[in-house]
Parts: C-alpha cells; structure tokens; sequence
C-alpha cells in the first residue's frame, strides 16, 4: 500500500503555536482498489504548535479534530468532545504540509433548496462540503439532522462554503457563498442554497454482545468502487443517528476490535430504532 506523510503546524489568528493539542486523523474518502480499513491515528503538537503523521495509506482523504492534551482523559474516546478543524487529501505517496490556524469565530445557519425551503443533508452529503479560506485550506461543517450547519473554530477572514469534493457534487451540489468573519464574530443565519439526494434520519443503537453500547463506531458504505466512512457519535441515551441518502439500502457499522456489521435499510421504517449487536474479533495468539 502507498503511504504518504502528513506534517503541519496548528497557530492561534494571532499567530501563536498551540501546543499541546491532541489531534485524531480518520480517514472519509478513498480506498479505492483495496479493502476497506478504517485510519484513525493520533498526534500531539510540540511547543511550536508543530505535528508529524508518518505511514498514512494514499489516495485518500483524513478528516482532522482536536482536543487538548489536559482534558480528561475518558473523553479522548468520546466522539462528540473532538473539535473538527479541516480536511486533509493524500493523492499520492509523498509529503503533504496542511497548516491550520484556529479563532473564535462561526458560521451558522442552514441548508435551502431553490424554493428556500429547508434541505436536511445526509452524512454523506455534509463530508463533501466545506469552507474555504484565503489560504485554500477547507473548514469542515457540523451538519445537525434538521438541516442546520455550524463552521467553529474559524480566524478571521473571508470562507466560501462550497463543494470539496468536485467529482461528488452531484450528490449535494451546493452553489457556492463567501462570507467575512471578523475577529470572534459569529455570524448566524447564513443560508446555503443546496440541491441533491434527499435523506433519511436513522436511528441505532449499537451493542455488544453483552448488550453494552459501544463507542468509537465507523458508519461504512459504498458508491461504486468508492467507500466513505463517517465516525457515529453516541448521545446520552446511547443512540447514533445519521441521515444518508435514500438511494442506500445497506450500510456497514465497524469498531475496533469487532467484526463488520452489515445493516439493511430497505423495506425498514426510518422511525424505529434498529439495534445492531457487533461480535468480538478473534485474537490470533
């Protein structure tokens, strides 16, 4: 397999290295040509806000979140303490440098189609999005499932959320829209005019054996020969949900240490709750 080098530095707006930081790299686009195997690694910034990721499968795509190195530790596996920060691509087996500077301020609003009605997007859908900056560099949304959509995090300056993936936006083609954040602003009620797949909000809970949820699941499916993941946050009555598109009719949930779990979606009512149960994996000795 090709592999590749991520290395970067991670600055305040006002310039100043953050250290300390706990970064999460998981991967969301690619593996084409191989079988599917989730990548999530993990870095910490040095004292000059600097990281390195060595040995990183190609042709693929990382989604980048941070926590600081000081917080609690049981929230290191808690999916919904990670702050998203960007979006990295691997084409090829080589070195990529992706900077990122962090701020106070956000984007906040909602996805519309042409008549301006709300357009809830998919998971799937909500990855190929993103706000550029000056410096090329993509932010990455948080997509709720009632079609609202958060960037945080962001410095000052001037993003223009759009498509980040060109070949995908037939799925949720987004016409493009530039917005000026000033230092800690907020800007709310932005809408995105969207079109696309609609979707469905779905509802899961995920055990094991025992019936104890588990944490840190993949939400794994497949468009051709182009397999996405997106990771599952689990609320506080142990459920995920995703919205995908309707066009799915099977997903896969992963976990580390358990085997691939194949869930079929057609023919189910999106409103009940499916519980899908994941068997241990086997420790060769």
């Amino acid at each position: 397999m090709e592999s590749g080098t991520i290395v970067g530095q991670i600055t305040d707006s006002n310039g100043k290295p953050m250290s300390n930081l706990l970064l999460k790299f998981y991967n969301t686009a690619g593996w084409k040509k191989r079988n599917h195997q989730s990548f999530p690694t993990r870095a910490t910034t040095d004292m000059q806000g600097r990281y390195r990721v060595d040995d990183v499968p190609a042709q693929a795509g990382y989604v980048v979140s941070y926590q600081r190195v000081d917080t609690h530790a049981d929230n290191h596996d808690d999916d919904s303490k990670w702050h998203k920060i960007g979006f990295i691509l691997v084409p090829e087996e080589r070195k990529v440098v992706a900077n990122f500077v962090l701020g106070n301020g956000a984007i906040r609003g909602r996805f519309v189609d042409a008549s301006g009605e709300t357009f809830v997007a998919s998971s799937r859908g909500c990855q190929m999005i993103g706000a550029r900056s000056s410096v090329n560099v993509f932010a990455l949304p948080h997509c709720l499932n009632d079609g609202r959509f958060e960037f945080t995090d962001l410095a000052p300056g001037s993003y223009t959320i759009e498509n980040r993936v060109k070949k995908h936006a037939r799925l949720m083609t987004v016409t493009a829209k530039t917005v000026e954040l000033a230092a800690s602003e907020v800007k709310s009620e932005v809408d995105v005019v969207v079109s696309g797949d609609p979707s469905s909000l779905w509802k899961m809970r995920i055990l094991d054996q025992a019936g104890r949820f588990v944490v840190g699941a993949f939400l794994r499916y497949a468009k051709g020969e182009t397999m996405f993941t997106s990771n599952l946050d689990v609320g506080d009555d142990g459920l995920v949900e995703f919205s995908i598109g309707s066009s799915f009719s099977e997903v896969h949930i992963d976990a580390p240490g358990y085997i691939s779990a194949r869930v079929t979606l057609a023919g189910r009512d999106s409103n009940q709750v499916i519980d899908v149960r994941l068997q241990r994996a086997k420790v060769e000795q």
